[in-house]
């Protein structure tokens, strides 16, 4: 069955309680450091996808402007044939 074990600080002993508090402050400095490089990143890859998104189209108009005339919307069909008579008796 399950068993449930209460933890108490005072049976922790004075080593335990400074281990506590320093895997506290070093779990809430890691979590604040992180929340700040997020805070700082964050705007920054915002505006480097604006930026690459921006050049990408920019280069997609080129691309289109430079590939010369498009072929037609419509199906196309293509055939491979040859004359069977010459109707001009050549």
């Amino acid at each position: 069955m399950f068993g449930y074990r209460q933890f108490q600080i005072n049976r922790v002993g004075w080593r335990g309680i400074l281990g506590i508090a320093a895997a506290l402050a070093v779990g809430l400095s890691l979590i604040v450091l992180s929340l700040g490089i997020a805070f700082i990143l964050v705007p920054v890859v915002a505006v480097a996808l604006l930026i690459g998104r921006w050049r990408f189209s920019r280069l997609k108009a080129e691309a289109a402007r430079d590939s010369g005339p498009q072929p037609p919307r419509g199906r196309i069909i293509e055939v491979d044939y040859s004359v069977i008579e010459n109707k001009t008796g050549r």
